[in-house]
């Protein structure tokens, strides 16, 4: 899954100001007093301004360059640092993106490009997004951030410095600094991971990474095999492919390696790769026509880690 976000351009006003009257209405639970206009919608009066004000920035956020979300983020000056000051005015994450960290990952993108000093406010009704924005901004800053209240907000606002993120800093802001390696968490490690995906997709054209996972269940809804892999430009790459001690040898790893392939073909996969060890199943991917295409000897000790390729005709 790559994560991206894309400056609006002006001849895209539009598709932005549609996903407005969304995210307004995901809104409109906290402000019911923010009713329609006589032509049923919520408008959004600062649009226009995002083209018409410096210190304004309208961005899409993009899951595999498909429209996910948009963020807009405002100057406010400076402070007595000298540091400029970043506001994000609105972040909206559509609904079947949201718990796969793309709002993590969008807002990262966005720290990193603006370095300076950040407020991220929520209004104290909205539980949600204050839970995302506390998680997302200690993750962000390893904890070097505060959480504060202003007479003129009705809710907690972080306040932070991107520019002196240990963690997530942008390439530019490590410069003349020292570089400290720290235990990476989950979200970490996701981030890294994104940040390759869009490295390789600049460099190689028709990019893609798209995880397929399968599963068979047995009539009480217990899991007693599945598929984990991925699809990665002309490839499949099967990464896990396990069956219950209490099934196998009944043809669920078949079938399940079966609609793996079929799904590869469909996606315009050339071949399948995947790897497995001596104590487990290389006999059985021969069978299915995978051929072996190299071999590490004493991993684990005592032991083989095979490598195998399948062409797909």
């Amino acid at each position: 899954m790559m994560i991206s976000i894309q400056k609006v351009e002006y001849e895209q006003k539009s598709i932005l100001r549609n996903l407005l009257e969304l995210y307004r209405y995901d809104f409109s639970e906290f402000f019911p007093e923010d009713d329609l206009n006589s032509q049923g919608l919520f408008e959004y009066k600062y649009l226009d301004h995002y083209w018409t004000e410096e210190g304004r920035f309208p961005f899409f956020i993009k899951v595999n360059d498909k429209l996910a979300g948009f963020a807009l983020v405002r100057e406010l000056g400076t402070n007595d640092r000298d540091e400029t000051i970043y506001w994000m005015a609105e972040f909206f994450v559509l609904k079947n993106y949201r718990r796969l960290k793309v709002g993590q990952g969008a807002a990262y993108e966005l720290f990193n490009r603006f370095p300076g000093s950040w407020k991220v406010a929520q209004i104290e009704a909205n539980v949600p997004a204050k839970a995302f924005w506390r998680k997302t901004i200690n993750s962000y800053t390893n904890g070097a951030h505060k959480e504060i209240e202003e007479a003129d907000w009705n809710g907690p606002i972080q306040t932070f410095t991107s520019v002196n993120s240990k963690v997530h800093r942008s390439d530019d802001s490590l410069a003349g600094t020292p570089h400290q390696i720290q235990a990476g968490s989950s979200d970490d490690a996701a981030y890294v991971r994104n940040k390759l995906i869009e490295f390789n997709a600049r460099h190689v054209p028709n990019g893609r990474y798209e995880e397929v996972n399968l599963c068979l269940k047995n009539d009480k809804g217990e899991i007693i095999a599945g598929l984990n892999s991925a699809v990665c430009w002309n490839w499949m790459e099967i990464d896990i492919l396990w069956v219950h001690d209490d099934h196998k040898r009944q043809g669920h790893g078949k079938q399940l390696l079966e609609e793996a392939e079929q799904i590869a073909r469909a996606k315009d996969c050339t071949f399948i790769k995947l790897n497995t060890f001596s104590f487990q199943a290389p006999e059985f991917y021969k069978k299915y026509g995978y051929t072996e295409i190299g071999v590490i000897v004493n991993a684990p000790l005592g032991n083989k880690h095979y490598y195998y390729k399948k062409d797909l005709n």
